[in-house]
Order: structure tokens, then C-alpha cells, then sequence
């Protein structure tokens, strides 16, 4: 430090380094990601800068299966240049830092997210018409003692032989022209929870939904996800996008209707609002808490219970938040909110007033724009709770509506007198024991 004082130079007397990086980084792994926020890092650099058609998990568990031991992202991207490739995983940098355009904004996701869950992360990647696959890494145990002081790239013979299947077509096994893989190791923080914890069996459902609902617009658009192995369909809460779980099931016709459609505008820039109200089919089977048709068929994989007050935050189309927001809904949570579908989505250059953290899970609206919220949605909160109550209050009217008049044929008919030989009717016939039958 330098300076003057009293007319004399002051005398550095002791520096330090801006960070000490091993102890920075092992507190960042308590940054608020968990595995879905986390995965949701890799897959936002795959769509975003790589331009991926295809993005493929695989998850490695120990022979017990209680641990996840490797965890692999293989994308059909355009791969990444070898001179940004050791900056992905150094904290804050990013080609688009504070940009507005993209998924990403503060370059600090693929390494905190990494980190969250595991000690060390490797990141292979091949240009199209490139000889050679490039390889860059980052591991904890070896920033702790000493052994890696930087971020280097260097040339690997090919992709790891593990997950070298997961950068080829499934069809025909032919490579990838071009792609990155991310590589998740010393796995340490998905163990299986114990008796207050979480099991992994219940991480991997919890993330399977997470993708479908978060990456609904880019599946709907063509993107092709995979986790171990199996094609992640879509998941509209809304349920206007085509669910292919809703056409097996019901055909194709069967979508929500729009109860509410419009937009709100910010310093220029417009927040778009829906509000729908779900199909008849998931509601007419009265108890069942939208989990079963009228025959009682359960339909739990279009986890309806689970949309009860919840509102979907989109930013640049893909689901941040999807949760409930105090304050937000009129009258509070309603029981037949899970028959209803509300989407918010916004672009990136209105992240202050949704107060968007770079974990990119949770939104905050400030106090003035939820009231303009809260006030659009007064008039769907209306309607979608009539449209509700209204079709059940049909169901429950119908059986009884329908019974009063077979009374009433059942009575014109045994009134009217039986002529010789003439046949008597299916209402006048009796059965063994001297009462009517009826058709």
C-alpha cells in the first residue's frame, strides 16, 4: 500500500491475498444450490452458449446404490474454444458476463453449482473438425493442498471410456461432430439422508420433474434431454404445451383453456401473465384431489396436487421458480388451485425487480410490481374458483337429475293399462320375486 502522509511516503508493513481460495471455495459449497439448481447450471450452458440439440445425464452409483458416485453431462453442442476453456471453471468469468440476452449473467453457476455436490469437476470438449479432445478440471483436494494452484487445458486421448457412450447417436453410435461433456466426481453431498434426510430414489423423481417442467419451451422446440437413459416428455402446469403422459391418456384434444391472458409492462418491457383453468378430465372425479379420472384411473404423473397455489416463474422461457409467493394470490391458497395454471414470464433485463439471485431458484417480486400481479390475477382468481365449483356442482346435480327421471318413466309406464295380447313393456315385466325390472 502506498500513500502519502505528512508529506512522507507511508511504509507497507504487511499484504494479503484478495482470497483465500481454498477456504472461499469450500465455504461457496453452501451457496443455496441443491442437486436440481445445480444440474440446471450445466444444462443452461449446454442450450444456452453450446447450442445443444441434445443434452444427456447419466448418474454412476456405488454397488449398494445409497451413493451416486460420478454424475455425467454429455451435450451435442458446438463445444467450447480452447482458449475460454480454462476460464469455465474460474469464479466470474463468463463470455456473456451481465448480459441480458441469455440464460446465463454472472459466470459463477457450472463451478458453484459443481461444487454444491461434488469435490471435483472435469470438462472435455471437441470442436467440429477438431483432432482432439480438449480437458480442463478443478479439484477441491488439490486447491487444499496445494497441488493445483490454476486452471490449465491440455489435450486428453478421447472422452472418459465410461461415458464415452454418451457423446454418439443412440441410433447408429456415431460421435458427436462436436459436443462437451461435463464430468462430476468425488461426489460427497448425495448420500442417502438417513432418517430426517432425502433419499436419492427422491432426488432423482425430484429432478426428472424439475427438467421437465423448467425446460418445457426448448423440449417443445425440438430439445432432446435424457436422464440414465430414459427421454425426459415435457411437463406443462399450465397444460397448454402437448404432454405426451396427457395424449396417451386422453388424446390429443385435450388441453386447458385460457381463463386469463394478457401483459404488464415495466420501464418499456413486458411481463407476460396466463392463468388457465386445467381440463374437465382431471376434475371429474369428485375426492380425488385431481389425481384420478372419473373410472378412478390414477393419472399421478401429471402431479396436479402439486400446482395448489403454486405460480411458474419463466425467465428467457426457462422456469426459474415454481412455488408459492406470499401475498400474491387474492382470497390466499385455495384448495382448487390445483385445477388452475399460472405462468409469469419475464427476459432477463427485468431481473432487479424479480430480484433473480445467480442460483436462478426463487423470485421475489418487489412490493410494486406484485401488487400489479396481485391485481391482475384478481379477476382469473374469480372465475377460475366458479369454473371449478361450477363443474363439480354439474357432477353432483347430474346422478340425481338422471334418477328423478327414470322414477318418473318408471311410473308413466306401470300406470298404463296392459291390453290382451298385447306384450307387456320392459317396465311392466317382473322379476322372480314379483318387483319390476327395468331396462
Amino acid at each position: 500500500m502506498n500513500g502519502e502522509s505528512d508529506g512522507g511516503a507511508i511504509k507497507l508493513t504487511a499484504k494479503a491475498d484478495l482470497v483465500q481460495v481454498d477456504k472461499a471455495l469450500e465455504s461457496s459449497r453452501d451457496s443455496g444450490y441443491d442437486l436440481t439448481a445445480a444440474v440446471g447450471e450445466v444444462v443452461d450452458n449446454s442450450v444456452d452458449w453450446g447450442k445443444a440439440s441434445a443434452v444427456r445425464i447419466e448418474t454412476k452409483w456405488d454397488r449398494g446404490r445409497k451413493r451416486i458416485e460420478k454424475m455425467a453431462f454429455a451435450d451435442d453442442g458446438v463445444g467450447i474454444p480452447d482458449e475460454i476453456l480454462p476460464h469455465v471453471l474460474s469464479l466470474g468469468f463468463s463470455s456473456g458476463y451481465g448480459s441480458r440476452n441469455g440464460l446465463g449473467r454472472f459466470g459463477v453457476g457450472l463451478t458453484l453449482g459443481t461444487l454444491a455436490i461434488a469435490q471435483r469437476v472435469d470438462v472435455y470438449t471437441q470442436r467440429a473438425a477438431a483432432d482432439t479432445v480438449l480437458h480442463t478440471y478443478l479439484d477441491l483436494d488439490e486447491v487444499k493442498s496445494g497441488t493445483q494452484t490454476s486452471i490449465e487445458t491440455r489435450e486428453a486421448s478421447d472422452f472418459p471410456e465410461d461415458f464415452a457412450h454418451l457423446m454418439q447417436t443412440k441410433e447408429d453410435e456415431t460421435p458427436f461432430v462436436s459436443g462437451t461433456l461435463v464430468l462430476w466426481s468425488k461426489i460427497d453431498r448425495l448420500e442417502e439422508g438417513g432418517r430426517y434426510g432425502q433419499a436419492n430414489r427422491e432426488r432423482m423423481q425430484e429432478l426428472t420433474r424439475f427438467l421437465a417442467r423448467a425446460y418445457r419451451r426448448f423440449i417443445d422446440n425440438g430439445l432432446k434431454l435424457e436422464l440414465d437413459g430414459k427421454n425426459i416428455a415435457l411437463h406443462d402446469p399450465l397444460f397448454l404445451l402437448p404432454n405426451p403422459r396427457v395424449i396417451d391418456r386422453f388424446g390429443a384434444g385435450v388441453v386447458a383453456s385460457v381463463v386469463e391472458r394478457g401483459t404488464i409492462e415495466i420501464d418499456g418491457t413486458d411481463v407476460e401473465v396466463t392463468v388457465t383453468l386445467l381440463p374437465k378430465e382431471f376434475r371429474q372425479h369428485r375426492g380425488r384431489g385431481g389425481r384420478a379420472d372419473r373410472a378412478g384411473e390414477e393419472f399421478t404423473d401429471l402431479y396436479i396436487p402439486d400446482h395448489e397455489g403454486r405460480i411458474s416463474f419463466l425467465r428467457q422461457g426457462r422456469e426459474i421458480n415454481y412455488d408459492l409467493v406470499a401475498k400474491m394470490l387474492p382470497g390466499g391458497k385455495n384448495p382448487v388451485d390445483r385445477f388452475i395454471g399460472i405462468e409469469v414470464s419475464f427476459p432477463a433485463a427485468l431481473d432487479e425487480y424479480f430480484q433473480v439471485r445467480n442460483v436462478k431458484r426463487g423470485v421475489v417480486p418487489v412490493s410494486n410490481l406484485r401488487d400489479e400481479l396481485r391485481k391482475f390475477l384478481e379477476k382469473p382468481s374469480r372465475a377460475r374458483k366458479s369454473a371449478v365449483t361450477g363443474t363439480r356442482r354439474k357432477q353432483k346435480k347430474a346422478p340425481q337429475a338422471r334418477s328423478t327421471m327414470l322414477r318418473k318413466r318408471r311410473s308413466a309406464a306401470l300406470s298404463r293399462p296392459c291390453h290382451a295380447g298385447e306384450p307387456a313393456s320392459a317396465s311392466q315385466r317382473t322379476r322372480p320375486n314379483g318387483s319390476s325390472s327395468t331396462s
